[in-house]
């Protein structure tokens, strides 16, 4: 299986953890590529990837929000 695949399938199985260390070590980065078709399914890729974790991050300071006021609230009481 190629790399591209294997980002498709960590995308399409939400495995953000995966998708990240595919995008970090990115074959494409040593090895040029020629194939103008297989770079812009990288690039589209990459950037769902960076989208996705995009909004973990912002879910997760959402989280983080609730966790201060609940903790205030409970200092508080």
């Amino acid at each position: 299986m190629n790399w591209v695949d294997e980002l498709k399938i960590a995308l399409v199985e939400n495995n953000l953890e995966r998708a990240s260390f595919l995008v970090e070590t990115c074959p494409f980065l040593s090895e040029p590529c020629t194939d103008l078709e297989v770079l812009q399914s990288a690039k589209t890729l990459i950037a769902t990837t960076i989208e996705q974790l995009q909004e973990q991050q912002r879910a997760l300071g959402a989280q983080m929000r609730q966790l201060k006021a609940a903790q205030k609230f409970l200092e508080i009481s």
